[in-house]
């Protein structure tokens, strides 16, 4: 195992919690998204015995055993969150002069396959939105279940958001949040950060 490239998790819930307008998104089946190097797919393997064709349909195994090498994560593996987060910050920063906002951000506001911020104003919301999917598109790792605390937010360019309180298309039920329910300083967000 590498190190923990994972922000802490407190820190990421009260940045969330910290201004206004909160936005929430996810990377879809973000580990299986991520091909494993020639070098490394060595490193992740299983036995199988090998299938020999009996008749059409049909298939017997024989005593011979195969290595089999898998070319893209496997859900259990305890590096996962390690490759995942150190591909998100590698991507920040290869592509940091051409989305600013995003790859100042990547790192600090996802957690696993998971993105939570907030902003002081709906137009940072849009250019989060926007710049976050747009890093993500460049390495084919497609962001979903969109949600928002702000109703003038709905659609980004024809892409949908849920606001909090609603059910998404994959029938998660997304919470409300009450963001008065603690007082937080920016002062104490950065002693814990």
């Amino acid at each position: 195992m590498g190190p923990n490239l994972l922000p802490e998790i407190l820190s990421v819930l009260l940045r969330f919690r910290l201004y206004k307008c909160a936005i929430l998104g996810d990377v879809s089946q973000a580990i299986l998204q991520i091909t494993l190097g020639p070098t490394d797919r060595v490193l992740i393997r299983f036995l199988w015995y090998r299938f020999v064709p009996n008749s059409p349909g049909s298939y017997d195994t024989t005593d011979e055993v195969i290595t089999y090498r898998f070319t893209r994560p496997h859900f259990g593996l305890t590096c996962n969150p390690f490759i995942l987060s150190a591909t998100i910050r590698t991507l920040a920063t290869v592509h940091h002069e051409m989305y600013p906002t995003a790859s100042a951000l990547m790192g600090r506001i996802t957690y696993i396959d998971d993105l939570e911020t907030s902003a002081t104003h709906d137009k940072d919301i849009v250019t989060i939105f926007f710049e976050v999917t747009s890093l993500m598109n460049t390495i084919h790792l497609p962001m979903y279940k969109w949600a928002t605390t702000r109703p003038t937010c709905k659609t980004f360019g024809g892409h949908k958001v849920n606001r909090y309180g609603r059910r998404s298309k994959s029938s998660e039920w997304i919470g409300t949040p009450s963001l008065t329910r603690f007082t937080l300083t920016t002062r104490t967000l950065q002693a814990i950060a």
